[in-house]
């Protein structure tokens, strides 16, 4: 029996970008500090990606059922960073915990 290991890095990737897509005019600075991030990575171990992992489209199928079929936590992540990311330097965290608790009910 093969034993299949992903990094945690990798999944969280994939979720974020599953539930909530990069728009990349705006996610430039986060791209640069994710690569560097990888690069430190890479030193210390050898990290999956997307384009060699053959389970890619099994994940990202997987987050886009839990959002679909109203996954309570899956939804209010995707809600944050789609929030931040369209207001990165002025967020009102009284909405973004107003909207939060109105998926907790």
């Amino acid at each position: 029996m093969d034993l299949h290991i992903i990094s945690e890095c990798y999944v969280d990737t994939t979720l974020i970008q599953t539930i909530a897509p990069p728009t990349y005019q705006k996610d430039i600075i986060i791209k640069k500090v994710v690569a560097a991030w990888l690069k430190l990575q890479k030193i210390t171990k050898t990290t999956k990606s997307e384009d060699n992992d053959p389970y890619s489209n099994l994940l990202k199928q997987l987050f886009r059922s839990l959002q679909k079929n109203g996954a309570r936590n899956i939804n209010i992540l995707a809600y944050w960073i789609t929030y931040l990311k369209s207001f990165p330097y002025n967020s009102d965290m009284e909405d973004v915990k107003k909207t939060t608790e109105s998926f907790l009910l």
